[in-house]
């Protein structure tokens, strides 16, 4: 597998122009493609057919599955999340792809982060977002970072960094605060945000598992949910 230094992927996904998009803008639910870009790997003959996929098919070795309050992604490796358990809304046809971004090198465990599509700034636009974050926009799980990705083995320069706080900032909670919105009624568990439209836990342990890595997710009633899901589905 041919080897590609990826140091400057987080800057290059910030800078780049793709399929004639302007930097810092992107073709919304095409984040296998840019990632594929910023990592240098062009020309592109062998495009990923999603994010998903990207994760399934590297090396067993190049996936990189815990990640917990101490690990470091080195910079420029892709960060990954799977599908949700279902469509999100009526119509919603890229649940089961996945998502990826670019670690910047900066922070550790759910506070990592980097440069990556659709980001909180909108539909189509590219910003720097935590894997914390990622989650609770999206309601997709973690599943880790790859070392290689489109055929490509990942590799960087030694890096020095600080790690960022792990509080987020007065403007970072205001906009995750509006949000996810997550009930239980005793039988189903169900997610949904005004935005990204619904979703669905299939059991009790996922919702755990959303409740510890999104802490700004809150109980709502049905009526609230029923609410959201008729806006959702305008």
């Amino acid at each position: 597998m041919p080897s590609i230094d990826v140091t400057s992927a987080p800057d290059r996904f910030l800078t780049m122009s793709v399929d004639g998009y302007a930097p810092g803008r992107n073709r919304p639910g095409n984040c296998a493609r840019w990632t594929y870009f910023a990592i240098g790997g062009v020309p592109n003959t062998t495009p990923l057919p999603s994010a998903i996929a990207a994760w399934e098919n590297a090396p067993k070795q190049h996936r990189h599955p815990i990640i917990d309050g101490k690990t470091r992604i080195p910079r420029g490796m892709v960060i990954a999340l799977g599908p949700t358990s279902g469509p999100r809304w009526a119509g919603d046809k890229n649940w089961m792809y996945g998502d990826v971004f670019t670690a910047d090198g900066d922070g550790v465990g759910y506070d990592s982060g980097g440069p990556a599509t659709d980001s909180l700034a909108g539909l189509g636009v590219i910003g720097r977002i935590t894997i914390r974050q990622r989650i609770a926009q999206t309601g997709r799980p973690l599943l880790g970072f790859l070392s290689s990705y489109g055929g490509w083995n990942l590799t960087t320069k030694a890096q020095t960094f600080t790690p960022s706080p792990s509080k987020p900032t007065a403007q970072e909670e205001t906009i995750m605060a509006s949000q996810p919105v997550v009930y239980t009624d005793g039988k189903r568990y169900v997610g949904g945000d005004e935005v990204a439209g619904l979703f669905t836990f299939s059991n009790s342990k996922q919702l755990a598992a959303w409740n510890k890595n999104s802490p700004i997710v809150r109980k709502v009633d049905a009526g609230t949910i029923d609410k959201l899901a008729r806006k959702a589905n305008k």
